[in-house]
């Protein structure tokens, strides 16, 4: 396993070239899942779709293309009733691990964090079985994925002083790295 320096290094040298493209893909992602959740409560429906696009977008970047903004709404062809059923599903779940407090919570949010890139992955994959790929999958890395997350905590203060100026700019190589980070689970399994 690559450590995270060696992660983010990648992720970077990947996004690097086409960062204002990504970072403007990753607004329109987020934009529109903000905008549509406050606006009809849809949000939660197209969400799946919409990250599974990113996840396409951010790996057209890495393979050397200069995908078009288009690509973003692949999410919505072949994996559509998948990374809807497998983002509701997880929310759900999530929701309701959260009840037992933060901690438990927590614990499955970094179990679950690798369903959406198996639904890129796969798109006629099973909702249910995405995640318990992920939950099998994120065995014993749950706190890697956390250490990277928290590598990039000063960012993130950094976008609550900036009223979240940073952390748009910041997302499309957080989600690279986490792109890297299963393409070396995948890799390694």
């Amino acid at each position: 396993m690559r450590t995270i320096s060696e992660l983010k290094q990648a992720s970077k040298a990947a996004i690097e070239p086409q960062k204002w493209e990504a970072v403007i893909a990753a607004l329109i992602v987020f934009g529109a899942i903000s905008a549509l959740t406050a606006a009809a409560g849809i949000g939660v429906i197209l969400a799946g779709p919409l990250l599974v696009g990113l996840i396409y977008y951010l790996s057209s970047i890495r393979k050397g293309d200069k995908p078009t903004y288009n690509t973003l709404f692949d999410g919505f062809k072949e994996p559509l009733t998948s990374s809807i059923i497998t983002y509701i599903l997880q929310s759900i779940f999530l929701f309701l691990w959260s009840l037992l407090f933060v901690i438990p919570g927590l614990i499955k949010f970094y179990s679950y964090s690798m369903s959406l890139y198996i639904v890129a992955d796969n798109p006629q994959i099973a909702a249910t079985e995405a995640i318990t790929q992920s939950r099998k999958m994120m065995d014993g890395h749950k706190m890697e994925l956390f250490m990277l997350h928290f590598s990039y905590i000063l960012w993130y203060l950094l976008g609550a002083i900036t009223f979240g100026l940073a952390i748009i700019y910041i997302t499309p190589f957080v989600k690279a790295a986490e792109l890297e980070f299963y393409l070396e689970l995948k890799n390694n399994q």
